[in-house]
């Protein structure tokens, strides 16, 4: 309990040094961290553990809640429209990684979980739950084309949705404030991050998944 309080209120201050000036933000993570505070310390005095996991759970959640609903705040106040050159800098980040990916790719047939999206898509056939219905029609009509062999085209299409992950990031974040070279790089962090490029490289809907996710939250930053 105390240790989770003294992260919370580490990450406090940090935020808060982040956004300085902001008092809206300085009062909601004070109120926060006090309700959660409250909350493991009512913990603490438990003997019933489950119950006192429970409740350590839903303070971290409120507080959790909290920061980000202020940091959404901050982030809709410095929203800037996409110029052209950012456009174009999204084009020329997506062309790099999707080059990068290709250099790397798996050129065959793969075991396991990969194997099986290499297969199954282009056999209209159902894998493992809970089935992804999503990615195996996009990959069926993706595996039409002519484009080497088959675990090579469906291994290219996780490529294809990386890259468009990546630039789709990049436009995110210069919609939350960020200057371009920033955006460019954090875009390109996530590119290079060892887990993400070798499922850039294999056939697996995780990279569907991660574009559909960034694009889902653009939509919802400008909707709210």
């Amino acid at each position: 309990g105390s240790r989770a309080m003294d992260t919370m209120g580490r990450i406090d201050r940090f935020i808060s040094r982040m956004y300085r000036g902001s008092r809206g933000l300085v009062l909601t993570c004070g109120w926060c961290s006090a309700t959660a505070g409250r909350r493991l310390r009512e913990a603490s005095e438990l003997q019933n553990s489950a119950f006192a996991n429970g409740q350590c759970v839903k303070a971290m959640t409120s507080w959790g809640a909290s920061v980000v609903s202020v940091i959404l705040n901050r982030s809709r106040q410095s929203i800037v429209s996409i110029s052209r050159g950012d456009w174009i800098f999204a084009l020329s980040l997506i062309l790099f990684v999707f080059a990068l990916y290709i250099q790397t790719l798996v050129p065959s047939v793969l075991d396991g979980d990969p194997g099986q999206f290499q297969y199954v898509p282009a056999a209209s056939g159902i894998p493992y739950a809970p089935g992804f219905p999503l990615y195996l029609l996009v990959g069926h009509f993706w595996s039409l084309l002519p484009l080497g062999t088959l675990a090579y085209r469906m291994n290219l299409l996780s490529a294809v949705f990386g890259a468009l992950t990546i630039g789709a990031l990049f436009v995110g974040l210069r919609l939350q404030g960020l200057q371009r070279l920033a955006a460019w790089g954090g875009a390109l962090t996530l590119a290079l991050v060892p887990p993400f490029w070798q499922y850039s490289t294999v056939a697996a809907e995780y990279t569907l998944h991660t574009f559909l996710t960034v694009l889902l939250l653009i939509v919802l930053d400008r909707w709210v």
